[in-house]
């Protein structure tokens, strides 16, 4: 029996889903290497005690005149960027930045929320929630397993009703 283009299709959305699933590493920051002037920008929440942070990690950052900013203002420019870019709360918010090439301090620079919230003004309102630990994220595995079953079933409905003879008309406007 011919295979419709559909299930081609069909097959590579649920492959890149399947495959997105499973990126549990860290990411680019969006918007941060643009606002902060670095190269890479790495942000990501976790867990360091019993406190909820913010560990953010930066490569090569330049000033407007793209000229190499010191470690101390490139700390300042970084930990505004994303005190202001942060969506939930966090205790506490670790900035290490790094010279192209060279490697990071060996520890980051630690900035507490009030003393964040003093110097670059109020960050996200709320209650601090801490960060599942990486043990217990079973939700990423299961969210692309859910994907993969619902464009199953919708192409086995679809399947069923052209056997059915039922025409299905997509209007856009």
């Amino acid at each position: 029996m011919p295979r419709s283009p559909a299930y081609g299709i069909a097959s590579s959305i649920l492959a890149v889903l399947i495959l997105a699933g499973y990126s549990t590493g860290p990411g680019s920051a969006g918007e941060l290497p643009l606002r902060t002037g670095c190269s890479s920008v790495v942000a990501q929440r976790a867990n360091i005690e019993a406190q909820v942070v913010l560990d953010v990690h930066a490569v090569n950052c330049r000033g407007p005149n793209r000229m190499p900013l010191t470690q101390d203002l490139a700390v300042g420019v970084v930990a505004h960027a994303a005190w202001q870019s942060l969506q939930l709360p966090v205790d506490a918010v670790h900035v290490t930045v790094a010279a192209s090439g060279a490697p990071p301090d060996e520890s980051p620079s630690i900035l507490t929320s009030d003393e964040l919230a003093d110097r670059f003004g109020p960050g996200p309102s709320g209650v601090v929630w801490p960060v599942s630990e990486r043990s217990d994220e079973r939700i990423w595995v299961l969210l692309p397993l859910a994907y993969f079953a619902a464009g199953v079933a919708m192409l086995l409905v679809v399947r069923r009703l052209q056997r059915a003879g039922v025409v299905v008309v997509l209007l856009r406007r």
